[in-house]
């Protein structure tokens, strides 16, 4: 080891990084990078080093290609219920069960590929809320079920939209409610996830 008297490490002063053109590393982009002068003081003498720093992106589109898309699917699938009829209870539940153990294991799938951190990821929050609308989804589901009530939609198939509100037993204007605020909600929470990450 030479002390900075003997030995002195510089950048040059212009392009002091050449990189390969083929030189990436998965999964993240290379945005910029910074190089600095750290020299170093002990007590056997002060010694020169460098220090280059990276700033790396992930790239999002292997994740939206592989986790958003189809997590988005499956949470729209769980809709499917509310348009059935009433009277197909096991095709209701059934559908939010499969979803939801769907989601779940998707969101195990998800965590065991990306490494242990001891703070929430985007990716976390994402499947936290998705698994969320879905238990949601099975919750109204079994409400309905719960309630009971005959529907009364199939004799007001020619009616106008107030008319059918009107005449709509309580567990079918919970299905109503729910064809509509679901999407909508699912919609508002993608303005801000993506607003936010």
């Amino acid at each position: 080891a030479h002390t900075t008297d003997t030995l002195s490490y510089l950048w040059k002063e212009s392009n002091p990084v050449q990189m390969a053109s083929n030189l990436s590393i998965p999964n993240m982009i290379l945005e910029d990078f910074s190089t600095e002068t750290c020299n170093v003081k002990t007590t056997t003498g002060e010694y020169s080093c460098l220090s280059l720093g990276l700033t790396l992106r992930r790239a999002s589109s292997p994740y939206v290609l592989t986790e958003y898309v189809p997590y988005s699917m499956i949470v729209i699938i769980s809709w499917a219920p509310f348009w059935l009829k009433q009277k197909d209870t096991l095709a209701r539940i059934g559908i939010t069960l499969v979803t939801l153990f769907m989601a779940s294991a998707k969101a195990a799938d998800i965590n065991e590929s990306l490494p242990n951190v001891a703070y929430t990821k985007a990716i976390d929050v994402w499947t936290g809320w998705c698994v969320m609308f879905i238990f949601t989804a099975f919750v109204v589901c079994v409400v309905i079920n719960w309630l009971g009530e005959n529907e009364k939609e199939s004799t007001l198939v020619k009616a106008d939209a107030v008319a059918r509100w009107k005449n709509a037993s309580l567990t079918l204007k919970i299905d109503y409610v729910a064809r509509f605020v679901f999407p909508l909600v699912f919609i508002l929470f993608n303005i801000i996830y993506w607003s936010i990450y």
